[in-house]
């Protein structure tokens, strides 16, 4: 991202951008320079000195904690420094002083406050202590925010590190601080730069802001829509999240040796346990199929395909069908009407529709490493396949040549929501292949270790990595842009939040669903829609 318009830079300060207890200042000297010039001149007393109030406040404070609070007629007014009890593990000198510290906050962040450096920079925080610091209201106002909105941007080394607000009220904001620094207050804009990388063909502006209401008018052109929590956690070894209208399908691991499917509605998070089965293993989930009737199948490799069913006992389909030494469950797909399922009897791949079994089809594929079956959304009867070199589309309900994209390191793939498209995503070199019946085989280039890949309704491809808080958007005629997920600074809680983990697209929606990596431990990752303007 190219940093916003004047952060950084060196100028003049525009005195209407003054914070209010600096304006009478000036406005007093002002007054009072313009009537020394109307006066003839007079003889200082010799002990008439003019009186600066000094920036730099200290105070000792110990083990015991304590807290600093500027006074009413210092620079620093309205800024708090609030020590716990044990945060020191000796008496220490603390100093606050204001500063101007020249390094840009970052992408579209703009400073809304004064800056104030954290003293002596060698002293130890056993925890965090609690900084407060003023909100200029005219600045916050130029940005179209509120105090709800603000942060600190917080640095110790050459960049900057945003901390969100713990507490805020009008004028003011607190975080909690790991140790002594320079701090500033400020706010993600929303009329930031362009980041596009190829084609400025659809560039996205300014940070993605996160709402929380249904209607998206950001200037960006994209919001993020946080969900409420899953009343169910989702199986974290291998995501296998599949939409059906506005239900959201995915595994849940209650205990060892057990596998759950649970149906989780978009628009009122809402949950519900469609089943559990008792293993044996830890088996590897695949996407879900879902009928018509909410019945959703899952694989799950040597204990078979089973279907699941809102209050009816879960079904392990394949267990009767042919002798063989297994009956490996390799995936479910339905489409065209019909419930396919793929699986291998005696080490021979097979297709069953009920309790016929069919051949798989006749490919040409170097690996016999599915990662899932899924359907084709606009091509009825077809099913596409994602495998550890080749990515490849057939019918089978016909006998005509499958699709088979031919590459090194393929990583997913999805059939577009319309067009009868297909896009598939692979590395050396990266890139989006994508077929249309209209346009044929493209292959557009897209950012490094991109490992997800989803469609929204518009047709628009979204890729992502598991490691960066960044969306890829790419679009057919060769536009690509990054739509940012957040600012933080890399090695952060909230950088680390945001970090993708999987990525579907919502049929008949122009978003797709997004859950990220959350914070903390594992059982907290969070759900998101990644929605366009309305």
């Amino acid at each position: 991202m190219v940093a916003a318009h004047g952060v950084g830079s060196t100028h003049l300060e525009d005195p209407t951008l003054i914070p209010t207890r600096f304006g009478f200042r000036l406005a007093a000297v002002t007054l009072a320079l313009t009537l020394s010039a109307c006066l003839p001149p007079q003889t200082p007393e010799e002990d008439d000195q003019a009186y600066v109030v000094p920036s730099k406040i200290s105070q000792e404070l110990g083990p015991e904690g304590g807290e600093i609070v500027a006074p009413d007629d210092s620079p620093l007014a309205g800024v708090r420094l609030k020590v716990p009890p044990g945060a020191l593990s000796s008496k220490v000198l603390l100093t606050l002083d204001a500063t101007q510290d020249p390094t840009p906050l970052g992408s579209a962040a703009e400073r809304v406050g004064l800056q104030v450096v954290i003293g002596p920079s060698d002293v130890v925080f056993a925890s965090p202590v609690e900084l407060t610091v003023p909100i200029d209201a005219r600045s916050l106002g130029q940005h179209a925010q509120t105090h709800e909105d603000c942060k600190v941007w917080f640095r110790t080394t050459a960049q900057w590190a945003r901390l969100e607000r713990k507490l805020s009220v009008e004028g003011e904001v607190t975080v909690e601080l790991p140790g002594p620094g320079v701090a500033a207050a400020g706010v993600v804009s929303r009329t930031g730069a362009l980041s596009c990388v190829t084609q400025p063909l659809l560039c996205i502006g300014g940070l993605t802001p996160k709402i929380t209401i249904s209607t998206c008018t950001s200037p960006t052109g994209y919001c993020i829509v946080k969900l409420p929590a899953p009343q169910f956690t989702p199986d974290n070894r291998l995501p296998n999240f599949t939409i059906v209208g506005r239900k959201l399908y995915y595994t849940h691991v209650p205990g060892i040796d057990k596998v759950s499917v649970a149906r989780y509605d978009l628009d009122t998070g809402e949950s519900v346990l469609l089943g559990t089965v008792n293993t044996t293993s830890s088996p590897e989930p695949t996407p879900i199929a879902v009928e018509a009737d909410g019945s959703a199948w899952l694989a799950l490799d040597r204990f078979g395909n089973v279907k699941f069913k809102q209050n009816t006992v879960p079904f392990r389909f394949d267990t009767g069908l042919e002798n063989g030494r297994s009956k490996e469950g390799q995936g479910v797909v339905v489409t065209g009407g019909k419930a396919l399922r793929f699986l291998e009897v005696g080490n021979v791949r097979k297709m069953a529709e009920g309790t016929t079994i069919k051949p798989f089809p006749s490919v040409d594929v170097p690996s016999s490493r599915t990662f899932s079956f899924q359907p084709r959304p606009t091509v009825p009867g077809e099913v596409i396949a994602v495998e550890t070199i080749d990515f490849l589309g057939f019918n089978f309900d016909s006998t005509f040549a499958p699709e088979v994209f031919g590459a090194n390191a393929y990583q997913d793939g999805a059939g577009s929501f319309k067009n009868e498209g297909i896009a598939a995503l692979i590395h050396n070199p990266d890139q989006v292949l994508w077929k249309t019946a209209t346009n044929g085989l493209q292959r557009i280039a897209i950012p490094p270790e991109q490992q997800l890949l989803a469609f929204d309704a518009d047709d628009l491809v979204y890729t992502a990595g598991t490691l960066v808080p960044q969306l890829t958007i790419v679009r057919e005629d060769n536009g690509v842009a990054v739509l940012p997920l957040t600012d933080a600074a890399a090695g952060t809680d909230e950088y680390r939040r945001m970090r993708p983990r999987a990525l579907v697209g919502v049929p008949n929606r122009s978003e797709v669903f997004l859950q990220t990596a959350g914070a903390g431990t594992e059982q907290t990752r969070e759900f998101y829609l990644v929605r366009k303007s309305n």
